[in-house]
């Protein structure tokens, strides 16, 4: 069976409800009773093409992640020792 998208409003079919964007699977004579509330869905010749391989994550250095987590350790410590409370009128005590 051809698949269809849900447009314009959420529809129930069989029982199950579909909402907008979402995909439903309708014969012929089912598809023409709801063509005012779904559109085919376009066949990709990409999506088969596509290798299943993993994405390969971006390369960095050991310097530059040494730096990163230095800048993280620094500025985290920086905060912890420069705070300084505020009363509930907004006057900075010690």
């Amino acid at each position: 069976m051809p698949k269809f998208t849900v447009k314009n409003t959420t529809i129930m079919h069989n029982k199950k409800t579909y909402s907008i964007g979402k995909e439903i699977e309708l014969t012929d004579d089912e598809s023409k009773k709801l063509a005012d509330y779904v559109t085919p869905v376009a066949k990709t010749v990409e999506a088969s093409t596509e290798s299943t391989a993993a994405p390969k994550p971006a390369k960095t250095s050991k310097k530059a992640d040494k730096a990163v987590s230095e800048a993280t350790t620094t500025s985290v410590e920086e905060v912890a020792t420069d705070e300084k409370k505020e009363d509930i009128n907004g006057t900075e005590t010690v």
